[in-house]
């Protein structure tokens, strides 16, 4: 189909060529179908006009040859037959008998493609069905050139009073059939006549058409053409310039587009000038930008190194310690000098001192596992209180060491408690350790509250506290309040971002109220019930301290 379009109208065929093509194409196969659906639709309801006349004729020429039937006399229904075929179109009459006899057979020849005998029977033999009393004229054929009819002839009787021949109530007996054929050749003629009339006027309709619309179409194609040139002059042209609006109003709306687009050339060519200008500011800009970042993480290197530094320290005190103690033990065993007080006291002091190591060295190694987000949650049935006094019982020798106390607040409701145990477990007694290490002849308090929508918890102490500055770094890892903290009470700096960073797994956020003198209180909510990697949920109010 596309190929026989192209080849008919090429693609480079002038617009308005195009248009007139197959606007013309199109009206006159509209005229011609239009006129051909209106003739056959006239010649449809003619047809169904003779039809319905001839079966009045038919069923009328029955109703005459009655007394002819009667007495089988052919020159009774002479007449009845000459004013039947006197009618148009009715080209031959004929009666039969009930066993099928011709009585009267008058009119033109038979249609070649219909024989009178088989129709004649097979037209008794439906009606031979029909035993009703109103039996009625029937088309029982047609062919191309003819209709057939026919209509049974019913016995009637004259009445003993009036004298006029009436049928019976009952079932009527049929006394012969009567036969009407009636030729299509008036119907044929009028419909060609009518195609030929209705084909002229839609051919002449069409023509006065195509001309209206010719004039119609270079009312537009032309002010389009002088749009189209004035495009391609801009086209060759180095700088823009705008088109005149005029034409129908799709051309003036073309135009207008034209000159919009224009606009936004303009605007695009003055922005890319200033955008131009600019580009060595941003470049400065951006200069900076990283040479603050590469700063940053000079900053943050040297805080490693610090933190490295550190750490070697805290690793080897520990260690020498192992080493040292071990060494006394393996010597005075050898000299002979064993004591068991004195072995036990030394390997005592090598237990603390691996403990610490190991302490420290799964701080580092928690600290990456969350920071590669390969922590998960372990959640299981707490029970707050037997929780609570673990922690005590963990940090009570480092509490006891500097002569604080411990006091316990906790209450809760009859709900279940479902959470990771081990990293609650750690996160309270990081902030324990914290506490104890900063504190000294104080109290510190634990308080917990537990109820069905949250878990809060709280370290209280009356240490040497901090102020603001101090508290933006503690919770950044390799940091402590002070760097003189390490010195004098020594530590890594992830205990506080590790709690922070379990805590925040589970929901939670650690926060800290502190005053330099005052001590410090940190508290932290967890919503329940817990789900793993809430840190953008929002958390319930805190509770108050």
């Amino acid at each position: 189909m596309k190929a026989l379009l192209r080849q008919l109208i090429p693609p480079e065929t002038e617009f308005r060529r195009q248009i007139m093509i197959l606007v013309s194409v199109g009206i006159l196969v509209l005229a011609l179908v239009s006129s051909l659906i209106t003739a056959w639709v006239n010649s449809e309801n003619e047809r169904d006009q003779l039809v319905k006349q001839s079966l009045q004729l038919t069923k009328s020429f029955a109703e005459q040859s009655v007394l002819a039937m009667l007495f089988e006399s052919a020159e009774n229904a002479q007449d009845s037959a000459a004013a039947t075929l006197s009618f148009p179109n009715v080209v031959h009459v004929l009666l039969r008998k009930p066993d099928g006899g011709v009585l009267l057979d008058k009119g033109g020849m038979f249609d070649g493609e219909l024989d009178s005998d088989k129709v004649g029977r097979k037209a008794m033999e439906e009606l031979m069905h029909c035993n009703s009393p109103g039996d009625d004229a029937q088309l029982i054929h047609e062919t191309s050139g003819y209709l057939y009819f026919c209509a049974p002839i019913l016995e009637r009787r004259p009445d003993s009073h009036t004298g006029i021949f009436v049928g019976s109530d009952d079932m009527p007996n049929r006394i012969g059939y009567a036969h009407v054929m009636v030729s299509k050749a008036a119907l044929k003629a009028h419909r060609t006549t009518t195609i030929i009339q209705n084909s002229a006027v839609s051919l002449a309709l069409a023509l006065l058409m195509l001309v209206v619309l010719q004039k119609v179409i270079s009312r537009i194609t032309t002010p389009l053409s002088e749009l189209s040139t004035l495009m391609r002059e801009q086209d060759a042209e180095t700088e823009t310039s705008r088109v005149a609006v005029k034409g129908p109003i799709e051309i003036q709306d073309m135009a207008r587009a034209f000159n919009a687009m224009m606009d936004v050339l303009d605007k695009r060519d003055l922005r890319l000038r200033h955008q131009n200008d600019t580009l060595e500011n941003q470049v400065r800009a951006r200069t900076r930008q990283l040479l603050d970042a590469r700063d940053a993480a000079i900053l943050a290197s040297k805080h490693k190194s610090a933190f490295l530094a550190n750490m070697s320290h805290e690793l080897r005190t520990p260690m020498n310690a192992v080493l040292g103690y071990t060494g006394m033990v393996i010597e005075d065993m050898r000299d002979g000098g064993f004591h068991v007080e004195d072995c036990l006291e030394d390997l005592s002091r090598v237990e603390n001192a691996g403990k610490h190591l190991l302490s420290m060295i799964n701080n580092i190694l928690d600290l990456a596992k969350i920071e590669a987000g390969r922590m998960e949650l372990e959640l299981d049935t707490v029970d707050i209180r037997q929780l609570v006094r673990q922690v005590e019982d963990t940090v009570l020798p480092m509490v006891m060491e500097k002569n604080n106390k411990i006091e316990l607040d906790v209450t809760r409701d009859d709900s279940t408690l479902v959470m990771d145990p081990v990293k609650l477990r750690q996160i309270l007694v990081n902030l324990l350790s914290n506490a104890a290490k900063f504190t000294k002849d104080g109290v510190i308090t634990i308080k917990v509250e537990h109820n069905e929508e949250a878990l809060y918890c709280a370290v209280i102490d009356n240490g040497i506290g901090m102020d603001e500055e101090q508290q933006q770094r503690i919770f950044r890892a390799f940091k402590q309040a002070d760097m003189t903290t390490t010195k004098n009470f020594g530590g890594t700096g992830l205990g506080l971002t590790i709690s922070q960073r379990l805590c925040t797994l589970m929901g939670g956020n650690i926060k800290v109220v502190s005053a330099p003198g005052k001590g410090s209180c940190f508290y932290f909510t967890i919503p329940l019930p817990v789900q793993e990697h809430q840190e953008d949920q929002d958390l319930p109010p805190s509770y108050s301290i």
